[in-house]
């Protein structure tokens, strides 16, 4: 992720980006961000939500372990997987 978005450089919304991950603010429907079920540090531990991908996919591009752990929560609860062919 980190490297996704050093790449992108200033070309999105920081203070978008901060409000969709943190949650910390009224988050408008659809603009949901990251769940960390463990410790920040472990990708297995994170959860990307629908809105989060549909907004915010690119920071994601290449992140398999969070793509992996994304399903994987999902699964645990009787949700159809988000990702599909993932390595």
């Amino acid at each position: 992720m980190r490297d996704n978005l050093v790449i992108a450089g200033d070309s999105f919304d920081d203070v978008q980006l901060c409000i969709d991950v943190m949650e910390f603010c009224a988050v408008p429907p659809g603009r949901d961000g990251l769940i960390v079920w463990g410790e920040p540090w472990d990708p297995y531990g994170w959860e990307v939500t629908e809105g989060f991908v549909k907004n915010w996919g690119w920071v994601i591009r290449g992140c398999h372990e969070i793509f992996q752990s994304t399903n994987y929560w999902r699964a645990r609860r009787g949700e159809e997987p988000l990702f599909f062919n993932i390595p």
